[in-house]
């Protein structure tokens, strides 16, 4: 008895690790950036291709210009349409990273989604156990391998370089105490079909 008991507690965690691995292997082909999407894309955005910094940054930069920081009469609730983004003109964080993500993909770039969040009445006692909490307050950035280095790409704010996780931090409007999850697009789980799945990748 004593055996099997073991042997079921060192197997939870094996099981969550092939369940993560299946998991985000599955979300990464359904974000996958499609024929129609990419022709979208280059329809608003020219050209895509990145070969270094400064496409980057001028993809991230166009993009803010075509699309304004405004989450007013979207629906939070639904999976995201690029072509939508394009004809609302607006979007919130969650929206303009998955778009961005999409043009990294294309160019066979590496993504992992970073989840920030907060305590909205305490934000420097944030902790882990918070992001059960209904109003928790959140952001969404990436992060992108690009020549060898990790680099976080801002969906709030105009780019003008390249910076690490810790230099976002010196920079950003978020709250001291923030904290953020890696592999966590959004806690929803909406973004991605299907929705009762969690968008972790």
């Amino acid at each position: 008895m004593r055996l099997k008991v073991v042997v079921a507690i060192l197997a939870i965690p094996i099981i969550l690790y092939i369940s993560f691995l299946v998991l985000s292997a599955y979300n990464l082909r359904q974000i996958q950036p499609t024929h129609q999407e990419i022709s979208t894309l280059i329809q608003h955005l020219g050209n895509i291709e990145i070969k270094n910094e400064s496409d980057i940054v001028r993809i991230q930069n166009k993009t803010f210009d075509l699309i304004e920081y405004d989450g007013e009469g979207l629906s939070h609730y639904q999976q995201i349409s690029i072509d939508s983004l394009f004809k609302w003109k607006k979007a919130l964080c969650f929206h303009r990273s998955m778009l961005l993500q999409k043009i990294f993909l294309f160019n066979k770039i590496k993504v992992t989604p970073l989840y920030l969040y907060f305590d909205s009445k305490s934000p420097e006692k944030t902790s882990i156990t918070d992001i059960l909490d209904s109003d928790l307050r959140s952001h969404n950035v990436f992060l992108i391998d690009f020549n060898g280095k990790e680099y976080l790409i801002q969906t709030n704010m105009r780019m003008v370089k390249l910076l690490s996780i810790e230099e976002y931090f010196q920079i950003t409007t978020m709250p001291k105490g923030t904290k953020y999850l890696r592999h966590l697009n959004n806690r929803n789980g909406i973004y991605i079909y299907p929705s009762w799945l969690p968008d972790i990748y």
